[in-house]
């Protein structure tokens, strides 16, 4: 690696390190003050009988009897439904969290610096990525440059509860630079590595099955043996997301009642596609515009007219990407790529904190 191209990688780290350091002072926020009172054992509401570690996410499961004395202890609206169910496997991120109260359990600016630690070595790799595809440092740098100070990243690393996204970034992350490998050098223990690493991802949000968005953009465009036998090397990673999607449906994990944040597409197919039909082109706007996401959330009246806009939006922009694409198989790749990691993101409401993904490839 070049020595001018390390130091401006370095000063790229040093610029978005010293931009998240007011992160450090904002405290606890939403759900973290429920994982303080569950990890502290300050809560007396027993932890749900399921795969989780801690029930740090997955504490409304449904059960009315629970709902009720959740919102006894104001840990839930009073108003909220009472069969209403949120309920997440995301054990890897527990076991940060629970490490967190292990080593510094009163000090919430550590545990946003672990916040900041996780997204630092997500940008480590996605520097390795676009030095690897980008035809020139110049374009590695800039894509760097506008990732890392995405202000669409700036909630999540904040937030220290939202760090199960920041985990799945970077195993994600892992997965696609260990599956290029094997590609291209053919041994085996990079396949193993790769599908481990996807497997800490999916352990620590569902989020973590959008690399597969990138792994079958790289299987379609970037394959050097060609794209039939790209999609046949994918398929291991399939057969992943597969065998934990179902042990994950079998234990109870999901949503319910909750169409307004969460559409479950293996019970609600038809209701996700609708809302997904909704939903992409308000991410994608965010992801190339200024105005967030979130304000689809907070928008009173009609959602499918803010949806429509952010669409014409998106026609505007994107017609000149399109001139690149039949001249440029990179820039398709990262194109493709970025639409297809966005598609499981589509099950929740939009929202910035949900462009980690896609933001790679825009």
């Amino acid at each position: 690696m070049p020595e001018h191209f390390t130091g401006r990688r370095n000063l790229i780290f040093l610029a978005t390190f010293l931009l998240c350091i007011p992160a450090l002072f904002t405290g606890f926020m939403g759900d973290d003050y429920l994982h303080y009172a569950l990890l502290n054992a300050d809560l007396p509401i027993a932890k749900p009988d399921d795969l989780s570690l801690f029930g740090l996410f997955s504490f409304i499961n449904g059960d009315p009897e629970r709902n009720r004395l959740l919102m006894d202890y104001s840990l839930i609206p009073w108003w909220t439904y009472s069969e209403l169910k949120y309920a997440f496997w995301r054990p890897l991120s527990e076991l940060s969290h629970w490490l967190d109260y292990q080593l510094w359990p009163n000090q919430p600016w550590l545990m946003h610096l672990h916040n900041i630690v996780w997204y630092m070595g997500a940008l480590v790799l996605i520097a390795k990525l676009y030095q690897r595809f980008q035809p020139g440092e110049g374009a590695a740098l800039l894509a760097l440059f506008l990732y890392a100070l995405d202000s669409s990243h700036g909630f999540t690393i904040s937030w220290i509860s939202n760090r199960n996204a920041l985990l799945a970034l970077l195993f994600g992350l892992l997965t696609l630079y260990f599956h290029c490998r094997w590609r291209d050098e053919n041994r085996s223990i990079l396949l193993l590595c790769a599908l481990s690493s996807q497997l800490m991802a999916l352990f620590s949000a569902e989020l973590g099955i959008s690399v597969f968005g990138y792994i079958g953009a790289y299987a379609l465009f970037m394959d050097r043996k060609g794209p039939v036998k790209g999609v046949l090397a994918a398929i291991p990673y399939f057969v992943v997301i597969v065998i934990w999607w179902v042990i994950y449906k079998d234990a109870g994990f999901g949503a319910a009642h909750a169409d307004a944040y969460y559409v479950d597409p293996a019970t609600q197919p038809t209701a996700f596609v609708v809302a997904a039909i909704e939903r992409l082109p308000v991410l994608l706007a965010s992801q190339w515009g200024l105005i967030p996401a979130d304000l689809y959330t907070l928008t009173p009246g009609d959602k499918q007219a803010y949806s429509v806009l952010c669409g014409l939006f998106l026609l505007f922009v994107l017609v000149p990407v399109c001139a690149l694409l039949r001249r440029n198989k990179t820039t398709l790749f990262w194109l493709c790529g970025m639409v297809f990691s966005i598609l499981p993101a589509l099950a929740a409401s939009p929202y910035d904190r949900l462009l980690l993904f896609p933001g790679i490839g825009a």
